[in-house]
C-alpha cells in the first residue's frame, strides 16, 4: 500500500496515546483542550485502524485491497468505534458522547478522501 496509510496510522496511534497522556494536565483545564482531548482518541483510533489495515493486509493476505473492501474496512470501523462508545456507557459508567462519534465520521471521511485522491492519481506515493 501507499507510504500515506502508513503516515496515517502512526499519526492515528500518535493522535490516541497523546490525548491519553495529556487529559487530566493543564492542556485538559482548557475548555477547548479538553474538548479535543476529548474527541481526539476516536479520531487518532480510526486512522490507526484504517491505515494499519491497509498497511499490513498486502503482507499478510497477499490479495489486492478494492475499494468494496475498503468501504467495508471504513463501516467496520465506524460500528467498532460505536461499540466501544456504547461499551463505555454500558459498563463504565461513562455518558455516550454523540462528538466523538462526529470525530470518528469525521477522521473516515478524511482517509475516504485520501483514497478517492489515490485513485484518481491526486495523491502519489
Amino acid at each position: 500500500m501507499k507510504k500515506i496509510y502508513s503516515f496515517l496510522a502512526l499519526a492515528g496511534c500518535l493522535i490516541w496515546v497523546a490525548a491519553v497522556v495529556l487529559r487530566g494536565t493543564e492542556v485538559a483545564a482548557n475548555p477547548v483542550g479538553d474538548f479535543l482531548l476529548g474527541i481526539a482518541p476516536n479520531f487518532g483510533a480510526a486512522w490507526a485502524v484504517v491505515g494499519l489495515t491497509l498497511t499490513f493486509w498486502p503482507f499478510i493476505l497477499r490479495r489486492p485491497f478494492d475499494m468494496g473492501k475498503f468501504a467495508l474496512l471504513l463501516l467496520a470501523t465506524l460500528l467498532a468505534l460505536l461499540a466501544s462508545e456504547v461499551v463505555h456507557m454500558l459498563w463504565l459508567g461513562a455518558r455516550f458522547d454523540i462528538w466523538d462519534m462526529v470525530a470518528s465520521v469525521v477522521a473516515l471521511l478524511v482517509l475516504a478522501l485520501v483514497r478517492v485522491a489515490e485513485k484518481k492519481k491526486i495523491v502519489s506515493e
